[in-house]
């Protein structure tokens, strides 16, 4: 009965060998398969960093339009107020010099800087009209200005100027010996009737072009300080040539030599022209075709306009000052113009 029983048991112990074997072969075969499954999922995983290699792609475009965005800033844009402008336009504020003046301007339409009591010789309009020789303070030299030297006889009675090359009215008009020699014999003519024609009716006994470029003054005695006190800007100014073309068969006691737009006038020989004015205000423009920068003998100035508004109030010259509407103090400028 037992041997039955072990022989009818000896069948299920194979049997369950067999099933056993049976999940072992399953397990193998699932895991062979997982690992197939995956290897093969890896290949398909390879194309995941196709996405970042298309992002470059798609930032390319975005490269040109950088350039796009900055060409309104581009410097030749924001340099264009630097420029004298062509049609009229208006000056950038950093291109204007503004020099107020505390005293009231007489006579703002008279341009004839030989009428007394005009102060047309003085202020801004220096920038306009220009003596033969410039006193350097620094120094203590007499620089030469329209002229580029001078020299004297022994005893002191003779000096003979000798102009640049090159010089020029506002017109373009070729400023020559003959200017000065006009000028000269128009102050003395009119005597005492001109400012500086006391000076020169004392001093001057003839005034000559010895050639375009040439002027030989003759005075009526010894005087070593005739070019300094004469022909020499200092504070007090100084005698400056008139144009002949423009002057010759006016009356320099009454002709007002009048502002016109059209024409320019009036006509000097400086750097600046006179722009528009007001009995409060001159304006000046910077003349781009002034003779001492075209023939290297300065530079031009750096601002393109100057204003000389007349504020008479120092509370309000402060406030401007601050505002950044004046480019000097109350007092700045009080010689009257």
């Amino acid at each position: 009965m037992v041997d039955n029983q072990f022989i009818s048991q000896k069948p299920r112990r194979q049997n369950m060998s067999m099933i056993r074997s049976s999940v072992k072969i399953t397990m193998l075969i699932v895991m062979v398969f997982v690992l197939v499954v995956t290897g093969c999922a890896a290949p398909t995983a390879a194309p995941q960093p196709q996405p970042q290699a298309t992002e470059p792609a798609a930032q390319a475009p975005e490269a040109p339009t950088a350039p796009a965005a900055e060409e309104p800033t581009t410097p030749p844009a924001a340099e264009e107020p630097t420029t004298p402008p062509a049609t009229g336009g208006p000056v950038a504020r950093k291109d204007v010099l503004i020099l107020p003046s505390n005293v009231n301007i007489p006579a703002p339409d008279v341009w004839n800087p030989y009428i007394p009591g005009t102060f047309i010789l003085q202020g801004m309009n220096q920038n306009l009209m220009e003596p033969l020789f410039m006193l350097n303070y620094e120094t203590g030299d007499i620089d030469g200005w329209l002229a580029e030297s001078y020299t004297s006889n022994d005893t002191l009675t003779e000096w003979t100027v000798k102009l640049r090359d090159g010089t020029e009215w506002s017109d373009g008009t070729p400023l020559t010996s003959a200017d000065v020699v006009f000028t000269i014999e128009m102050l003395k003519e009119y005597a005492p009737q001109l400012n500086w024609s006391g000076a020169v009716s004392q001093w001057v006994e003839t005034v000559e072009a010895v050639d375009d470029r040439t002027i030989k003054f003759t005075l009526t005695g010894p005087n070593p300080r005739f070019v300094l006190e004469n022909l020499a800007g200092t504070t007090s100014q100084a005698i400056v040539p008139l144009p002949k073309h423009i002057w010759e068969g006016q009356d320099p006691v009454t002709w007002r030599n009048p502002y016109d737009a059209t024409t320019g006038a009036p006509v000097f020989s400086g750097p600046y022209v006179v722009k528009d004015f007001s009995s409060t205000e001159f304006n000046y423009k910077r003349n781009d075709n002034w003779w001492g920068a075209k023939t290297g003998a300065f530079n031009l100035p750096a601002p393109l306009e100057i204003r000389r508004p007349w504020i008479a109030d120092a509370a309000t010259h402060n406030q401007m000052l601050v505002s950044n509407d004046v480019d000097a103090g109350p007092g700045a400028g009080a010689t009257p113009s």
